[in-house]
Order: structure tokens, then C-alpha cells, then sequence
């Protein structure tokens, strides 16, 4: 009797280790499984789909699965250069233009307004990629910071595209920008500028895909010193020809070129922005007669824009944020991707 009572008893507490024991295991697992899952990049926060490794074929743009060209279409947005605004409000807004059919999403830095808002440039990569969306990170001056000047604020450039780069070098859907818009600088030196910031991004992403913009505020390129040490690199264009309606009238007239038309034949094209002027009589009659006439060139020539921009900035803006509809001007960007609508990689 004695002996039964003993055994009975230490199976029953044999019992109660054994319970616990399971109950740690399990707890151990689903602690490991939440750990990995938020930590599985140490690099980045983002773990959603791989969208394919784009690369540069003459002038060509073009996906490493299948090896087809592709095309982009997509808006800008200057939320790390001016804005802080909520993520839940950027994200709805995204959400709305998405719906135009965009593959593209341009996106505006500045080294001093990205500090703080590092999670939500996640956040808006995590969505890009989840929507089979492609962003190009564009370093850009903030002209209304009072403490740096803009060639204090470039200083920053290279070091802040070094970290992205490695922060990002797993994200096959995000390329890389080395400054919007150059100015006040002739050809060697933006060239000197620019070899720099590549250096940095391919040593931390051999694959990268570079976004390179002209000097005069992207308009030239000197095709005769254009080596950077890697063949992806696409050249992108921003075309504002007039600071007024009136300047750009004759040109609406007589105008049959544009500034990439003896690029194309030769260098893989993205005209990041445009408009008809660059001072005033934004979304005029005239202002949108140009980008109608630009995007009729895009269309016939199978070329990539970026169309600026999702913010709310008077006639520059694309989109209403309190009614979430397009502005005269988004609606002829927004029409021009329903009929016309770029690669679509959810294919």
C-alpha cells in the first residue's frame, strides 16, 4: 500500500513536470517564432514578397526573371524633404492612387527630415512592395531648412545613400537616387559628385539600380564622360520649359522635341518630373497642354515617368487629401494610366 501510494504520487508529479515542460516548450517556440519573424532581417523591417531584380539592358529597362522590358508609370511624393504626416493618412492616400495603376513611386529624402521617420520609410517600402510597386529613394534639399545650406545639406548625401543601401540591399524593388535636381554645378563636378554616391551604394549593393539626374536641375548630360563603373543606371529627365504660360505658348506651337530625344536610342529614360512651367500658372490651360503633350511622347516611345506629385501643393499637387479625388491635373495623369497602363508585376 505504502509502495502503491509512492509510486501513484511521483507519477502524478512526474506528471505535473512533464506539463510544465511542454507548456515552456511551447512557450519557448511561439517567443522564437514572433522573434524571428520581426527580426529575420537584421538589415531592415521589411519581409513582405520579392518583386523580380530589374537590371539595364542598352536602352532598355529590364526583369531578371524573364528577361522582358519593362515599363514604369508611377507619382512622387516629398514626405521625407518638407512633410512629417501621419502614416495612416500617407498610407490611404497611397492607397487611392494605387488604384491608377502605377508600378512606380518616387520618393524624396533629405538626410535631416528622414531622421525620426526611419520606421515609416519602412512602412511605405513594406506597402510599395506589397502592392507590386517599385520606389526610388531621391536624395533632396529641403529649401526651407534655415540651418544648412543646400550644399551643406548634398554633403550628407553620400553617407545617407551608404545606409540605405545596406539597410535596403535584400529589397530588389527599391532603386537608388543620388540627388534631384544638380544645380549651380558644370558636368565634372556633378560627375565627381555622382561617382561618389554610386561608389557607395554598389559596394553595399552590387545589383543596384541607379537613378541618375542631369545637371541644370536635370535637363543635360554629357554622354561623352558618363562611365560609372556600373551599366544600370537610368537617366532621368525633369522638363519644366517656361516660368510663366505666357513663355510657354510659342512653345506649345513650334516645340517637336524634348529634352531626352536623342537619349532614347541609346539610354534607358525616366522622366521623374514635369510640367509646362517651373514659376507660376501651375495647372493653367497651357501647363496642362504640355503634359499632355508629354505624356503623348511617353506613350509612343514606351518610355517611364514619374509624375510629380501626391502632396498637396497647390497646382503641383495630384490628388485632393480631404476628398481623396484626383486635381485637374491628377485626373490627366490618373486617365493616362488607365488607358495606357505600365508593367504590371502582379503577373
Amino acid at each position: 500500500m505504502i509502495i502503491k501510494f509512492f509510486t501513484d504520487k511521483h507519477i502524478h508529479v512526474d506528471k505535473k513536470i512533464i506539463v510544465l515542460l511542454l507548456f515552456f516548450v511551447f512557450i519557448t517556440l511561439f517567443l522564437n517564432k514572433i522573434y524571428f519573424k520581426n527580426n529575420i532581417d537584421a538589415k531592415s523591417t521589411i519581409q513582405t514578397i520579392q518583386l523580380p531584380q530589374l537590371y539595364v539592358d542598352k536602352n532598355q529597362i529590364k526583369r531578371s526573371d524573364t528577361k522582358a522590358i519593362i515599363q514604369f508609370k508611377g507619382v512622387s511624393t516629398m514626405t521625407f524633404v518638407y512633410y512629417n504626416y501621419d502614416i495612416n493618412q500617407l498610407i490611404t492616400i497611397l492607397d487611392k492612387v494605387k488604384l491608377w495603376k502605377i508600378n512606380l513611386l518616387g520618393i524624396f529624402i533629405n538626410p535631416d527630415n528622414l531622421i525620426g521617420q526611419e520606421k515609416k520609410l519602412d512602412q511605405v517600402i513594406n506597402w510599395a512592395e506589397k502592392n507590386h510597386i517599385y520606389v526610388y529613394l531621391m536624395p533632396a534639399i529641403n529649401i526651407h531648412d534655415k540651418n544648412k545650406s543646400e550644399m551643406e545639406q548634398v554633403d550628407d548625401f553620400p553617407k545617407m545613400m551608404e545606409i540605405l543601401a545596406s539597410k535596403y540591399a535584400n529589397k530588389k524593388n527599391v532603386i537608388y537616387g543620388l540627388w534631384a535636381e544638380p544645380r549651380y554645378l558644370i558636368w565634372p563636378q556633378w560627375k565627381f559628385m555622382a561617382q561618389n554616391i554610386v561608389d557607395r551604394i554598389i559596394m553595399n549593393n552590387p545589383n543596384a539600380v541607379i537613378l541618375l539626374t542631369g545637371i541644370q536641375f536635370g535637363r543635360y548630360f554629357d554622354t561623352k564622360d558618363n562611365d560609372f563603373g556600373t551599366k544600370n543606371i537610368i537617366y532621368d529627365f525633369h522638363d519644366y520649359p517656361a516660368p510663366s504660360k505666357r513663355e510657354l505658348e510659342p512653345l506649345l506651337k513650334y516645340k517637336s522635341d524634348f529634352l531626352w530625344s536623342s537619349f532614347t536610342d541609346k539610354y534607358p529614360v525616366l522622366i521623374g518630373e514635369f510640367g509646362g512651367t517651373y514659376l507660376k500658372d501651375f495647372s493653367s490651360k497651357e501647363d496642362l497642354q504640355y503634359i499632355s503633350k508629354v505624356l503623348t511622347n511617353i506613350n509612343k516611345n514606351k518610355l517611364s515617368y514619374t509624375a510629380y506629385t501626391i502632396d498637396e501643393e497647390g497646382g503641383l499637387g495630384l490628388i485632393d487629401w480631404s476628398t481623396g479625388l484626383p486635381t485637374v491635373k491628377g485626373k490627366i495623369i490618373k486617365d493616362n494610366l488607365l488607358k495606357y497602363p505600365p508593367t504590371n508585376f502582379n503577373k
